[in-house]
């Protein structure tokens, strides 16, 4: 997601950030070794409310984590559940994500 990097979708009132948990998404395998019928719906297509729930638990932190250390895979649901802090009460962007956070 090259294009999210350019500076004219990095100002100080408007960002375009790539967030790291859509990019590598895969449904887990079940006991069978075939995806795990239970992430979707009876038409085998859309997501369950289970992976609709992780999916949006996980786009959450990622809006908070710092660009460059967003979380990439699934945690079991609501293992982590990031908030707003006094020292990052804003989403993470380019701008705001200080360089040493990007190394980590």
């Amino acid at each position: 997601m090259e294009i999210s990097i350019y500076p004219k979708f990095q100002r100080d009132d408007f960002a375009v950030i790539t967030q790291a948990i859509t990019l590598d998404l895969s449904i887990p395998l079940a006991s069978d070794k075939y995806a795990d019928t239970t992430y979707f719906t009876i038409d085998c297509f859309h997501y369950s409310q289970k992976t609709n729930a992780r999916i949006a638990n996980g786009l959450w932190n990622n809006l908070l984590e710092p660009v460059g250390v967003k979380t990439k895979s699934w945690q079991d649901l609501f293992e982590r559940f990031l908030c707003p802090t006094p020292e990052r009460p804003y989403l993470a962007t380019l701008q705001n994500s200080s360089p040493r956070e990007k190394e980590e």
